[in-house]
């Protein structure tokens, strides 16, 4: 036989008939065991060849199928999808201040050593920021400028988020979060309706 393909019902196996092909959409820490259980041999007496299938498996690895006549050979090279982000907080409580405005934190976790970016979004106005962890790192912390947006600066009312994950150029799916933004300040003139009054001066948007 001259059949050197495999298929798979978990991965994206591409069928272009070359001698290089591609298996992606593999889950972010898949173990070298369970991508080799998921890929189903195209024929019983071709052989496989897993020696640059890493555990768990990453981005650039290859597994290099030979068909019976020993000729055939075909090698697919792997690509590892990233989790998606975990938006944890914007803004801490999802309330973006005065106070904040010019610095919001958006905080979450992401694979190791992803390169975690994130944008704010606001009708036609945005800004972006990004953060690459290392170290075998997971959260992250990027702080965004909402008053250097472009075209203009955030407006108040609703601030889209969303947030991907990037591992050796393998792009994550989207995460989408929401925030208001409310940096119009309060003003109280008194408390009370005599003369216990207390008079106050103009607040913050906590109050």
């Amino acid at each position: 036989s001259t059949i050197a393909t495999v298929t798979s019902a978990t991965y994206t196996v591409s069928a272009g008939a070359t001698a290089s092909e591609t298996i992606t959409a593999v889950p972010f820490g898949t173990s070298k065991a369970a991508f080799l259980a998921a890929v189903i041999a195209g024929e019983a007496h071709q052989a496989r060849d897993a020696t640059n299938v890493s555990d768990p498996v990453v981005t650039g690895n290859t597994l290099v199928i030979t068909a019976e006549d020993g000729i055939t050979v075909v090698t697919y090279t792997i690509s590892v999808k990233p989790d998606a982000p975990v938006i944890s907080s914007v803004a801490t409580d999802g309330f973006i201040t005065l106070g904040e405005k010019a610095a919001i934190h958006v905080i979450g976790t992401a694979n190791p050593n992803a390169l975690v970016s994130v944008t704010l979004t606001n009708g036609a106005n945005s800004k972006s920021g990004t953060q690459q962890l290392s170290g075998g790192a997971t959260a992250y912390d990027i702080t965004l400028d909402g008053t250097a947006a472009t075209p203009a600066a955030l407006a108040d009312g609703t601030i889209s988020v969303s947030a991907t994950a990037t591992i050796a150029s393998v792009v994550s799916t989207v995460t989408n979060a929401s925030a208001t933004q409310d940096t119009v300040l309060p003003t109280v003139t008194k408390i009370g309706d005599g003369s216990a009054d207390v008079v106050l001066a103009i607040g913050n948007t906590d109050l």
